[in-house]
């Protein structure tokens, strides 16, 4: 599957490290705590990656969010996995 554009995906993030953008990750919802986030390296200057959504020449920042969030350790449903049938 491709990776879908920063427009397409509707990824924001806050340009100011002290100031909080009303548009960019919350502090319980944020790329960090995404599954498909790939954390920044040393030679990326604190930029991050992600598998759904292309980085651009920014890159994708911890703190950012887009349409596609989907928290670490919960289904795609929202439900919480416990790795058992429950059906």
């Amino acid at each position: 599957m491709a990776k879908a554009t920063k427009a397409e995906a509707n990824y924001r993030h806050s340009a100011s490290k002290t100031r909080v953008n009303a548009l960019s990750g919350s502090k319980s919802k944020h790329c960090s705590l995404c599954t498909m986030f790939v954390p920044p390296t040393p030679a990326s200057a604190g930029a991050g990656d992600c598998t759904a959504v292309k980085k651009g020449e920014d890159g994708i920042s911890p703190q950012g969010l887009c349409d596609y969030f989907e928290r670490k350790g919960e289904s795609k449903r929202g439900e919480r996995w416990y790795g058992g049938n429950n059906g």
